[in-house]
């Protein structure tokens, strides 16, 4: 790891995103003390997993935008709550390498949102949520462009 180029990267999020950034020696300290742990890489089969079960701490939520390639099935197994966004999609998956050892599904992420299923029921509860398709990264971006065309003035607002 380059220090300054570590520095660098960080002081140029931090400023484009108004956000505060705090570099970290190890995936094990970023994840440490964390209430909400997004994982967001590569995604193959065959990566060594890094988040263990032991990392997980009482109230987290663990979000998955990159499959199962940076959680261990341990982690997973531990979790007291496992959602995705596609149970079809999660099944299908399995064929190619991805939630070979995963536990059982507690349900879909739409039916807790839609009310037919309760999320979170305790505060210390452990929730992982896998997010299989693009539609996290689609409603980001809708928000960002949203934000970008009131603030310059630009487009149109039509009724629904």
């Amino acid at each position: 790891m380059d220090p300054d180029a570590l520095r660098r990267y960080v002081g140029e999020v931090s400023a484009r995103h108004g956000v505060e950034v705090q570099a970290c020696a190890s995936a094990r300290e970023a994840v440490r003390g964390a209430p909400l742990v997004v994982t967001g890489g590569p995604i193959e089969p065959h990566l060594p997993r890094t988040i263990d079960a032991d990392w997980l701490e009482p109230g987290m939520l663990g979000v998955a935008i990159d499959y199962d390639c940076y959680w261990r099935p341990a982690a997973l197994r531990a979790a007291d709550r496992f959602f995705t966004d596609d149970l079809p999609q999660l099944e299908h998956l399995r064929e190619h390498g991805y939630f070979r050892d995963t536990p059982a599904i507690t349900g879909e992420i739409g039916d807790v949102v839609a009310g037919k299923q309760p999320g979170r029921e305790r505060p210390d509860e452990v929730i992982v949520a896998m997010n299989l398709g693009i539609s996290v990264e689609d409603v980001t971006t809708a928000r960002r462009v949203y934000d970008l065309a009131l603030a310059s003035g630009c487009g149109t607002v039509l009724p629904l």
